[in-house]
């Protein structure tokens, strides 16, 4: 048996552990004295799903922590509500742990907020509103955690303010040097300490710091920024290296990585109205419809020049309207159509996403399989029109890729795009076209990029690779604890003594 002591780094991207690695000496004695594992993320691979999976060893499916959004939908609240984590409450590693006398100190974990009932400590904060929460609450009544709550603004149309930068450098500082004298005031079987500046920060500077972006700004102050973060990082990996002793394994993992997003989107939507699957509305609208999607891509274009991120966010948290019609195109005939691309983020283009087959206008399961493997033909058949690579990396329907209670939150078939495209959802434009988000978030989620780290580790490591659900019972494994429950992920060891 022994201790844990976990790092877990919202975005942290192992090529760009590469290219920084002559400023992250420790994590580079991580690599070169521990292991270096590769890391498969879920789909999709957003934060929120993605850390419910490492904490339960579930997939998606099965813990439900996931969000598609239907373009039918009236109204979406996914802006404006904390992410429910009731369906991972009592199941993750440390409440496992727990259960067998572990004492545990998890410390601003994602999606760990409203807290719960943990043996020892838990810390969150809240995504949407200043409020931090603890168990036992007597932490939080003992101390000051104000310095520890997100940064809940975007950098705006001054992206080059200061005061946006330091805040999320100041964050980092403060969260590890509470996570630090943490550590050393407990015995803990299990310590967890959240960052998720090497996720938010790349998003929007993204096209600072990379000159391969063809968005690249030049002279920018902060070229470096990127990689003074993980030099940050790095700095606190080495403060715990110091301090933990000889019994304790300590990991350092993300949830996914991190690069640039898209420049070139595929309009999926087109590819469907082609094949007689999405139908655009007709008659005397069509005219002035096509002339509103033309408005809404201007508008877009327009928010992502001009760094108006603020301007949009708090449009489309106070108005779901206004979010539907972003991600609904107006003029689609939604009585004919029978299938439509679902949207992951909004007003984002993302690599992966999926398409919602309306089945009021499907007769029976053999209809159904008919138009799903067409669709799925038609995704594997689309060529880049200038090197005649195929663009998608692979699509299927959804049961072909989890099995679980949730998996109606799915739409019926998912894709993968090549990293180099997006997936858009308009209709009456070209099929390829550029993507006009890309300077909203020039950073963007990798799902084949995580990090897993693992220092003063075992020698009996029985993968070379691994996946988010293996986290949670690799952790338990090194605890000592026998798992007899129903998850999908496996321990990486062979045993642990």
């Amino acid at each position: 048996m022994g201790k844990v002591l976990i790092m877990g780094l919202d975005g942290m991207d192992s090529h760009l552990i590469s290219k920084y690695k002559d400023y992250m000496p420790n994590t580079i004695k991580m690599i070169t004295d521990g292991k270096q594992l590769k890391l498969k993320t879920v789909f999709p691979p957003d934060s929120d799903t993605s850390w419910a999976s490492i904490y339960t060893g579930l997939n998606p499916a099965k813990h439900g922590v996931l969000q598609f959004i239907d373009a039918l939908e009236k109204t979406h609240k996914y802006l404006s509500e904390e992410i429910d984590n009731t369906n991972i409450r009592g199941k993750t590693y440390w409440d496992i742990a727990g259960e067998h006398g572990k004492k545990v100190c998890i410390l601003l974990p994602h999606i760990g907020y409203p807290v719960w009932s943990v043996n020892g400590i838990m810390i969150g904060r809240s995504s949407k509103k200043e409020h931090i929460m603890a168990f036992p609450p007597e932490i939080a009544e003992n101390n000051d955690l104000s310095n520890l709550n997100t940064i809940k603004k975007f950098p705006g149309r001054n992206k080059f303010t200061d005061e946006y930068i330091n805040s999320h450098l100041q964050l980092v500082k403060d969260s590890m040097e509470f996570g630090l004298e943490m550590y050393q005031k407990g015995e803990w079987d299990i310590f967890f300490l959240y960052s998720s500046a090497l996720d938010v920060v790349p998003h929007f500077f993204w096209n600072c710091c990379d000159e391969n972006d063809p968005t690249y700004i030049d002279d920018n102050p902060h070229k470096n920024l990127i990689q003074d973060l993980y030099a940050l990082h790095d700095e606190y990996i080495g403060k715990f290296m110091e301090i933990m002793d000889d019994e304790t394994v300590f990991i350092v993992h993300s949830d996914h990585g991190h690069g640039m997003r898209p420049i070139k989107i595929v309009n999926i939507n087109e590819i469907l109205k082609k094949n007689n699957l999405l139908f655009p509305k007709e008659g005397h609208a069509k005219v002035s419809l096509k002339i509103l999607d033309k408005i809404k891509f201007k508008m877009l274009d327009f928010v992502g020049r001009n760094d108006l991120e603020n301007v949009a966010a708090k449009l489309l948290r106070s108005f779901p309207l206004a979010r539907k019609i972003y991600i609904s195109p107006p003029s689609i005939d939604w009585d004919r159509t029978v299938a439509y691309t679902c949207d992951l983020s909004g007003i984002k283009a993302y690599s992966y996403g999926g398409i919602k087959i309306n089945n009021e206008l499907v007769q029976d399961e053999s209809e159904y399989n008919s138009i799903c493997d067409n669709i799925i033909n038609c995704l594997n058949k689309v060529e880049d029109p200038v090197t005649g690579e195929k663009i998608v990396n692979w699509a299927l329907k959804k049961e072909n890729l989890y099995e679980g209670e949730y998996l109606f939150k799915y739409p019926d078939i998912l894709f993968q795009l090549d990293e180099k495209y997006g997936a858009g959802w308009g209709i009456n434009v070209p099929l390829f076209s550029k993507s006009p988000s890309h300077n909203i978030n020039p950073g963007s989620h990798k799902g084949e990029s995580a990090v897993f780290l693992m220092y003063n580790c075992p020698n009996n490591i029985n993968k070379q690779f691994l996946s988010l659900m293996d986290i949670a019972p690799t952790v338990l494994d090194i605890l000592g604890i026998e798992l007899n429950l129903n998850i999908d992920g496996n321990s990486i060891m062979v045993e642990f003594k």
